[in-house]
């Protein structure tokens, strides 16, 4: 523990700056707050994208939005790619903003099974671009394929932070670390 405490240490350590990866991952970490899980600089066409790992049918995006100022991502666009350099566009918002978080209801862009490995959100023209959380679905799953996945984004901005994922279980290796105390408490009963 104290270890991967140390390491933590380490990478957020002051000076070493944010990789658009590490931000990114704010993204699909689990985490809804109406606040922003990733945040882009002031950039013309600003995007952020998700690996999937595989081609696979996707059914929906569920997009969490920031509450505060939802209108800049009231154009948003939606992009599919199977290896990451050519892009289709599956989906283009129309300017209404939405939240998610605030409202409970996030904006569900319907994909209809269309196949991809990789998911790019991307802003037109010139702004900041930043959500709270992605979640994407296949057709008849409910498990969030996008948790925790790796994802990037085109450029970090003074508002990027480090994320991780959020887990439903323990972190670390708990039964290795228990049998090794209990052979330990058995060896300190033998001698007394």
């Amino acid at each position: 523990l104290r270890q991967d405490e140390l390491r933590g240490l380490a990478l957020n350590a002051p000076g070493r700056p944010i990789t658009p990866e590490e931000d990114a991952l704010g993204g699909c970490d689990g985490m809804k707050n109406g606040k922003w899980g990733f945040h882009t600089a002031f950039e013309r066409d600003p995007w952020w994208q998700i690996d999937l790992g595989h081609p696979q049918p996707l059914e929906r995006l569920l997009l969490y939005n920031r509450c505060d100022l939802a209108e800049r991502a009231s154009r948003l666009i939606v992009l599919l790619s199977d290896d990451g350099q050519e892009w289709q566009q599956a989906y283009q918002h129309g300017g209404t903003p939405f939240y998610g978080y605030s409202d409970q209801k996030p904006l569900a862009v319907a994909l209809n099974g269309a196949v991809a490995r990789y998911v790019r959100l991307q802003l037109p023209g010139s702004n900041y671009f930043h959500l709270d959380e992605v979640e994407i679905y296949a057709p008849g799953s409910p498990t969030n394929l996008a948790l925790g996945r790796p994802a990037t984004q085109s450029s970090v901005s003074p508002w990027s932070a480090r994320h991780r994922v959020m887990t439903n279980g323990p972190e670390y290796a708990i039964a290795p670390v228990i049998e090794r105390g209990l052979k330990l408490a058995s060896s300190l009963r033998r001698l007394g």
